[in-house]
């Protein structure tokens, strides 16, 4: 269920008999628009869940556009997400400690699950 969706991704994960994937970390734009045209049926692909990807700004930030250095970036990110549909959260490694449970909070408070790496510090 751990996917990084891309290319013809969804034709090789249907030839292998995979119809369920969960996104963990894509572009959104990319992501969402990728979801669309397999529900048009104009591109053959699994059925994605969406999981957006949070990170904090720094040496060893993850390949998103989504970074949280303070308490409002981090619940306006979460609320974000929540207007796009996504139904999970991944806290990645350069994310603020201090920032996890407020994400976390955020996540909870509207229905979203919340998974993550380990923070290096």
């Amino acid at each position: 269920m751990h996917a990084h969706v891309s290319g013809n991704d969804g034709l090789l994960n249907l030839a292998a008999g995979v119809t369920t994937v969960r996104d963990l970390a894509n572009d959104t734009d990319e992501l969402l628009a990728r979801r669309k045209r397999i529900e048009d049926g104009t591109e053959i692909g699994t059925r994605i869940i969406l999981a957006g990807f949070i990170d904090g700004p720094g040496p060893y930030q993850g390949p998103t556009k989504v970074l949280a250095a303070t308490e409002a970036e981090a619940r306006a990110a979460v609320d974000n997400y929540v207007k796009l549909g996504y139904v999970q959260i991944k806290i990645y490694s350069s994310v603020k400690p201090e920032l996890v449970p407020i994400i976390i909070d955020e996540a909870h408070k509207n229905g979203l699950r919340v998974s993550g790496h380990i923070p290096p510090t």
